[in-house]
């Protein structure tokens, strides 16, 4: 009885500190998002080329990110 009571709030904790990864996550990402609007915002439209290099400086930044961790 006692086994299934510290089994059920050991898969408590790891549920709640998963949910608490996808939330970080879920914020980095609008987090990357919110910065390339606010410089489209700042900076206007007329900066394609530099934009362009630097979404794909982000999606790499986010990729080595997302598997090294």
């Amino acid at each position: 009885m006692q086994n299934d009571d510290q089994d059920k709030k050991i898969s408590d904790a790891m549920a709640r500190g998963i949910r608490q990864e996808k939330t970080r996550e879920s914020i980095a990402v609008f987090q990357v998002i919110g910065a390339i609007l606010l410089s489209l915002i700042i900076g206007g439209i007329s900066d394609l080329p530099m934009l362009g290099a630097g979404l794909l400086l982000v999606l790499f930044a986010l990729i080595w990110w997302r598997y090294n961790r």
